[in-house]
């Protein structure tokens, strides 16, 4: 039921893969690590003020000790 979508596949892995290594790095000295991937449509979302009709959300979760305060408002931008 999810619609065909366009993007680049490899660019896609690759930030995917960037993501799950650190998760791994920071798991390490976490007792019982654990990583989950959700995958899932939205609809009408806006991302830096520009309204797309369709995205996909991949979420990854993981139980490290989390994104420094000091980084967090900043790491996911060029």
């Amino acid at each position: 039921s999810i619609p065909d979508m366009l993007f680049d596949q490899d660019m896609i892995m690759q930030a995917l893969l960037n993501v799950l290594n650190n998760a791994i790095q920071a798991l390490k000295t976490t007792t019982s690590p654990r990583i989950e991937i959700k995958t899932r449509i939205e609809r009408r979302l806006t991302i830096h003020g520009k309204r797309h009709p369709l995205t996909a959300l991949i979420s990854v979760i993981d139980n490290g000790p989390g994104i420094a305060d000091s980084i967090k408002d900043t790491i996911f931008y060029l």
